[in-house]
Parts: C-alpha cells; sequence; structure tokens
C-alpha cells in the first residue's frame, strides 16, 4: 500500500481543512503503531498546512447599513417585513438562512 504524501495532497488540490484532517488521521495511525511497536518512525514534525481565505466574509460597514435601512419605506407592509428582517440579522448576527427558517406565528 502506498501512502500519500502531503505532495500528493496538495497536488490533488484539496482544501487545506481536508489536507490536514487526512495528516491528523495518518499522524495518530502512526503514533497508534509506533505505540504498539508496529514502526519505527514517527510524523510529529510534519506540521499541518496553513488555511487560507478565499473569501471575504466581513460585510458592509456600519455606514452602508444604515444607508440601506434608512430607504426602506417603513409605512408599507412589505417594508415593515424587510426593516424587521434587516435589523434582525444585523443586531442579533443572525445569517441569512437563520432568519429565513424563523417560524411565524
Amino acid at each position: 500500500m502506498l501512502l500519500p504524501t502531503l505532495g500528493h495532497l496538495l497536488e490533488a488540490q484539496l482544501s487545506s481543512g481536508t489536507v490536514n484532517a487526512r495528516l491528523a488521521a495518518l499522524k495518530s495511525f502512526v503514533t497508534h503503531a509506533a505505540k504498539r511497536k508496529l514502526c519505527v518512525f514517527r510524523l510529529d514534525d510534519i506540521k499541518s498546512v496553513k488555511a487560507q481565505t478565499y473569501k471575504d466574509t466581513r460585510g458592509i460597514s456600519i455606514d452602508q447599513f444604515q444607508l440601506l435601512i434608512d430607504r426602506i419605506d417603513r409605512t408599507t407592509v412589505m417594508g415593515k417585513r424587510d426593516y424587521a428582517m434587516l435589523r434582525l440579522l444585523w443586531d442579533n448576527d443572525l445569517r441569512r438562512a437563520e432568519v429565513c427558517g424563523l417560524d411565524r406565528c
């Protein structure tokens, strides 16, 4: 059986999380084998792959949010709904799916 090297994992263009999970599994396996005297080497010196940020998740600024919220017409039912949903998102740091999944009573 041929074990994949770190180079093989990176060449396969796997995410850093996948590479690190596989490395952790291999390290654990080899550590267990070494404790049982089934191998004479360890993988402790192999470091995890640094995660790379692939998109900006910071969101909009306070000023941008204020401009958005000020443009909502709160005299209409839809405007009141939109305002409430945006305030829920912003004030409670919720995700879109969390607000969409709320139970309407």
